[in-house]
């Protein structure tokens, strides 16, 4: 099995910085899929609580980045 990852080759810092903040909201929409999906009952609570952590998890690595991305572009 192939694995594409979408801006991988994303380099220059301004490009890559709007790159994680468009992943940062998608991961957001995603989560309230998620939300959605449990109360209607197409998720278990098990899957539910797997996919929250995982959510979580994402979201902090994402902004960790955003953020040192952000302070990098800020002293240039």
């Amino acid at each position: 099995m192939a694995i594409s990852i979408e801006g991988y080759a994303r380099v220059r810092p301004n490009v890559c910085y709007n790159f994680w903040q468009i992943a940062y909201g998608s991961l957001q929409e995603s989560k309230y899929l998620t939300e959605f999906s449990f109360k209607q009952k197409f998720l278990t609570e098990e899957n539910y609580n797997l996919l929250n952590k995982l959510e979580i998890e994402i979201g902090a690595m994402l902004w960790k980045s955003i953020k040192s991305l952000e302070r990098y572009l800020t002293d240039k």
